[in-house]
């Protein structure tokens, strides 16, 4: 495949969370955009229209027609993507994310959880804040590299910015997809790590709803890939820049 791949990070992530892959290709023909996202690093603004709002602006401005890849967050946004705009990539590649909260009471109970979340970050100081996000489940078993990986993109952003994101573009606020995945004509790759149980599992439900889409289970890899695992991820989405 070629043409412009468009990679997005995850929550309290940046642009940068996919270095260590990009330098993982060992490929310098190899170079994928890979912006700040609203809320995060230095993209400046807030998040405007939810998940379809960023999904359009995005591309809007970047045009992929290669690779769109994208982690957790950065997955719902790229699924967004594909199904509002389709013929904007060649390939999706769906990194430890969800197609959304079906039940609307556990939506809306999700959309709470992260109200109080995000307040809490608001009145907290980013070295505050990394400590609480990586205290939760979900990375709390991670190497101590990826820990400190994950420490460094969180400093990078502001607290008040991670507030306005969680609000805009947390779970509890995406109209789930599930319904729409059968619409999906491209080919599709959909990457969860073993230890991630939750996600590896969602990830087989969502294969059998799209069309020919493959799923990839990276041994011993939990839910943060492009910090746990970005010689595999390297492998999985460089070929498509050749």
């Amino acid at each position: 495949m070629s043409g412009t791949d468009l990679l997005l990070h995850g929550f309290a992530g940046t642009g940068r969370s996919w270095d260590a892959v990009i330098q993982a290709a060992g490929d310098p023909q190899w170079r994928p955009n890979a912006p700040d996202l609203p809320g995060h690093g230095n993209a400046d603004g807030a998040p405007a229209g939810g998940i379809p709002g960023i999904a359009a602006s995005l591309a809007d401005a970047y045009r992929p027609t290669g690779t769109l890849a994208g982690y957790s967050m950065g997955g719902r946004i790229t699924l967004q993507m594909a199904l509002d705009h389709p013929g904007c990539a060649e390939w999706l590649v769906l990194v430890s994310m969800s197609p959304g909260i079906e039940d609307p009471g556990e939506r809306a109970r999700r959309r709470e959880a992260d109200d109080e979340l995000a307040a809490r970050f608001e009145q907290m100081a980013p070295e505050e804040v990394a400590d609480l996000w990586l205290s939760r489940p979900l990375f709390a078993a991670d190497p101590q590299d990826a820990q400190e990986l994950a420490r460094e993109q969180i400093l990078a952003c502001e607290p008040e910015g991670l507030a306005r994101a969680l609000r805009a573009l947390g779970p509890g606020e995406m109209e789930p997809l599930w319904d729409r995945l059968p619409e999906l004509e491209l080919p599709v790759t959909i990457v969860a790590g073993e230890r991630d149980v939750r996600y590896r599992e969602m990830a087989e439900r969502m294969a059998a709803l799209i069309p020919g889409a493959e799923v990839v289970v990276i041994p011993g890899a939990g839910h943060a890939l492009p910090r746990e695992a970005p010689g595999e991820l390297a492998a999985l989405l460089a070929p498509a820049a050749g």
